[in-house]
């Protein structure tokens, strides 16, 4: 029988061990009302405290051959470390999210690409540090213009 100090201590380096990253999926994998409506939801994976993450999410985009930037305001989804991404992006143009995310000393980022039913995760990149102006660059290359 294993005690439940030692149980406790297993479980603790688990976490530990896992790498820090962010997940997207649906609004409807919010499971919350507040998110239902969102363009998508993303939490953060291996972060021991989740509460204390920082994230900083913009949408990156290309209207009329003209570069855009809107900073977004992320609504807590029902989890710690679980956010909404509500759409404040113009219709027009090719867009893509730049999610830059800190917990503790480690960092990840992800460029997500937003489509009609949610993000559009063969598209998005998922790195272990926040995007460079050249992977946003890149990725808005990559859309097709609209």
């Amino acid at each position: 029988m294993v005690k439940p100090a030692v149980l406790l201590a297993l479980l603790g380096w688990t976490a530990a061990a896992e790498p820090f990253s962010l997940q997207i999926a649906s609004a409807v994998a919010g499971q919350s009302a507040n998110v239902k409506s969102a363009a998508f939801v993303f939490r953060s994976q291996g972060c021991a405290e989740p509460e204390k993450m920082d994230v900083i999410a913009k949408a990156e985009g290309r209207v009329n051959g003209e570069r855009r930037t809107v900073p977004l305001q992320l609504r807590p989804a029902a989890s710690a470390g679980a956010f909404a991404v509500i759409r404040q992006w113009p219709p027009e143009g090719v867009w893509v999210i730049n999610l830059a995310a800190k917990c503790g000393s480690s960092t990840a980022g992800a460029l997500v690409v937003p489509g009609e039913g949610g993000p559009n995760r063969g598209a998005s990149k998922f790195m272990a540090q926040a995007a460079t102006e050249k992977e946003i660059e890149a990725a808005l290359r990559s859309l097709p213009a609209k």
